[in-house]
């Protein structure tokens, strides 16, 4: 079993935010083919190395070899798993790439639109400032509170 070159997490270790969205099931499962059937180690071990529990990869597993006969097909169809898994990655990236075009026109118009309401606010703010400085003159009283508690 070789360990050396991966890093353990640990119990104790505060790397254990595992991501909610669905994304182990993307990410992980040829990893965890890879170091099971082809470094040899244990489910514990995997589950110590990868953001994954025990179960799951006892899961993938399972049911991995249950489709594959043979030990060089299982070997393929996880050379297969690990380019398709590149591919989908480099197909994910150019449709953020596409988005962000259509995005930015989008939000330059959410931030011109937010920019026009910040300067009538502080037109308003302006407006109400000067308003209470009329009020103080023509009646003589503070409406501001003072600065600074009383102690």
């Amino acid at each position: 079993m070789k360990t050396e070159k991966y890093q353990f997490r640990g119990q104790g270790s505060s790397e254990r935010n595992f991501p909610t969205d669905g994304s182990l099931k993307k990410l992980y499962p040829s990893r965890v083919l890879h170091l099971y059937f082809e470094e040899g180690m244990d489910y514990r071990s995997i589950s110590e190395i990868l953001p994954v529990s025990f179960a799951s990869v006892g899961y993938w597993i399972h049911n991995f070899a249950k489709e594959y006969k043979s030990n060089t097909e299982i070997m393929e169809a996880i050379s297969n798993l690990d380019k398709s898994s590149l591919e989908q990655s480099g197909k994910e990236k150019d449709k953020v790439n596409t988005g962000s075009s259509k995005d930015t026109a989008s939000l330059e118009s959410e931030l011109a639109s937010l920019r026009d309401e910040l300067k009538y606010q502080r037109l308003r703010a302006d407006a109400y400032d000067e308003m209470i400085n009329v009020a103080e003159d023509q009646f003589n009283i503070k409406i501001r509170k003072k600065v600074g508690a009383k102690r």
